[in-house]
């Protein structure tokens, strides 16, 4: 019984390998692989005795491997063509890279951006906030710094600083953005007008716009 039993593995494989191959139709590679193995096994049953199995197996396998066939023919099709296709737009696409000249290629692009000095604050005796706004007029994303002097109506300079706290991250072309900068260490005197003046500057430190505009302290007057 137990060798009847042994001799039947093959036809049991045979079917189990025939259905798992319809099952990976839609994977014409394993499905194809998976028909041969099922017919294979049956070939082997048969050598020792055909069995129910092993024939169902062979039925299916060969179904599935005309199936798979066709699938895998179909596929290799679509593959030649796809690659024919994308062969040719390579060739094509190189052929216009050759008629374009190297003045084409020259393009220059540039960074350029308008400040305005929209508000000054004045806390005390201290110059403390300011608020601008940044236009990006050029081709290029900028990360806006500052340089802040403060002069007097004489030409006098009163204190010079580049603020570390701003509200200015970067800005893309052709946007605009408003914020305020912090200033620390800016201390008057005397009470009077004031210049201020702003410089506007990239990441790199090139200057892009530079402001001016007046403002007055009136502190020191109160005592």
């Amino acid at each position: 019984m137990a060798k009847k039993v042994m001799t039947n593995n093959y036809g049991i494989a045979s079917f189990v390998l025939s259905i798992l191959s319809c099952i990976f139709i839609l994977f014409p590679y394993i499905g194809f692989i998976l028909a041969i193995l099922a017919i294979v096994f049956y070939v082997q049953q048969k050598k020792i005795n055909v069995t129910g199995l092993a024939i169902a197996g062979l039925v299916i396998g060969i179904i599935s491997l005309i199936i798979n066939s066709i699938l895998l023919l179909v596929l290799i099709g679509i593959l030649s063509v796809m690659t024919s296709l994308l062969h040719a737009g390579i060739i094509s696409s190189q052929e216009n890279v050759s008629n374009i000249s190297s003045s084409d290629l020259n393009i220059n692009y540039v960074k350029n951006a308008s400040l305005t000095i929209d508000k000054i604050q004045v806390q005390a005796a201290y110059l403390s906030k300011v608020r601008l706004t940044v236009s990006n007029t050029g081709d290029l994303r900028i990360y806006p710094k500052f340089d802040v002097y403060v002069y007097d109506t004489e030409g006098n300079e009163i204190c010079f600083e580049s603020p570390s706290i701003n509200e200015f991250d970067y800005i893309s072309p052709n946007d605009t953005k408003t914020g305020e900068i912090s200033l620390l260490s800016c201390f008057f005197n005397n009470d009077g007008t004031y210049i201020l003046k702003v410089d506007l500057l990239d990441s790199d430190y090139k200057k892009l716009d530079t402001k001016t505009k007046k403002f007055i302290v009136t502190y020191w007057n109160k005592f």
